[in-house]
């Protein structure tokens, strides 16, 4: 979800990456769930809020400009950020080489889920503010 415009800034484009790598992780989850069964299976989990927390930080930094495409920049393009996939290190495997614990996911896709709807709120209410503002205070 790419919203970026002056007019919104890098708070928005990181809530709006936030949400999309939000479902990426639900899928992964749900498909650890799903594999709860298969012999051997490895659950997986992915990491983005160290990448996210980097790129809200170098808004905040004094940027030099780039007057060529061949100057070498240190900026963070939102788009690139995709997430670390990781092997889940919390689960111990059982007999079959399974290391998926259904509680330990679940509570995840809970957390994730909230998170989600926190941040979906949040959206909306910045966007409502830019509404209003925009309506000359609703007169």
């Amino acid at each position: 979800m790419k919203i970026n415009d002056k007019l919104f800034g890098n708070l928005t484009d990181a809530i709006g990456k936030s949400l999309d790598l939000r479902v990426k992780r639900e899928n992964i989850i749900s498909s650890n769930i799903a594999n709860i069964d298969t012999p051997g299976y490895t659950p997986m989990d992915i990491s983005f809020d160290e990448q996210l927390k980097e790129f809200l930080e170098k808004d905040d930094e004094i940027k030099m400009e780039a007057t060529d495409k061949a100057h070498i920049t240190d900026e963070i393009n939102i788009n690139e950020i995709e997430g670390e996939l990781f092997f889940d290190p919390h689960s111990s495997p059982n007999n079959d080489r399974n290391s998926v614990d259904l509680d330990q996911e679940m509570s995840k896709l809970s957390i994730n889920t909230i998170l989600y709807n926190a941040q979906v709120t949040v959206l909306n209410k910045k966007l409502a503010l830019l509404k209003y503002a925009a309506t000359d205070g609703g007169k």
